[in-house]
């Protein structure tokens, strides 16, 4: 990666119709009102993160978060119906018509950007 893009960051985050980063808010328990939070570029690196870490789905609220506004992602796009977490490539194809032109067989436009997640 060149001096201009370490400064600048990843290409794909200066596309407007594209989210910024993603937020993971998961329930600490239920009926109480705390959440943890978790931050991600990527939904995968978050999906994949929450996975690992053996959260549930069904305790998760996942946000997009663009420049001005954020909203909230339809659960059906990362879980499969049995409402267990997708993973790659199955999650990709869930996303095509979500972002359309961006996620494609052999190219994505997220695939620039970090993977990592911040939080607890």
């Amino acid at each position: 990666m060149g001096l201009i893009r370490r400064i600048l960051g990843p290409r794909s985050k200066y596309l407007k119709e594209l989210p910024f980063t993603y937020e993971a808010r998961v329930e600490v328990g239920e009926g109480v009102e705390i959440t943890n939070t978790f931050l991600s570029d990527t939904i995968c690196g978050l999906v994949e993160h929450l996975q690992g870490d053996g959260i549930d789905p069904r305790q998760v609220e996942i946000r997009e978060v663009y420049q001005d506004r954020e909203t909230l992602i339809d659960q059906a796009l990362y879980t499969s119906e049995d409402g267990q977490w997708l993973a790659r490539p199955a999650m990709c194809r869930s996303f095509e018509a979500h972002y359309p032109g961006h996620i494609r067989d052999s190219e994505c436009s997220f695939g620039d950007r970090d993977k990592r997640v911040a939080g607890e």
